[in-house]
């Protein structure tokens, strides 16, 4: 996937989930967000994401060492 197609995709996501009020926020694993983009587990996409500086950074740390974000779907 090339950056306009990631880009159009986040694009997508962003407005199915617009129409959805009231989502409280939720933590996610990276495996998650993987999911989420439609990614395997261990995606370098992914890592992409997660690295960019506008990606909320991990807000705590599991008991096995899984960082945990927190995504706002309501942003």
């Amino acid at each position: 996937m090339n950056d306009s197609e990631m880009d159009a995709l986040a694009d997508k996501i962003a407005e199915r989930l617009l129409k959805r009020p009231n989502i409280p926020p939720v933590l996610v694993r990276k495996r998650d967000i993987s999911y989420m983009l439609g990614n395997s587990g261990r995606s370098s996409s992914t890592d992409q994401v997660i690295n960019d500086p506008t990606f909320p950074p991990p807000v705590c740390v599991t008991e096995n060492g899984s960082l945990l974000s927190k995504i706002n779907l309501n942003d």
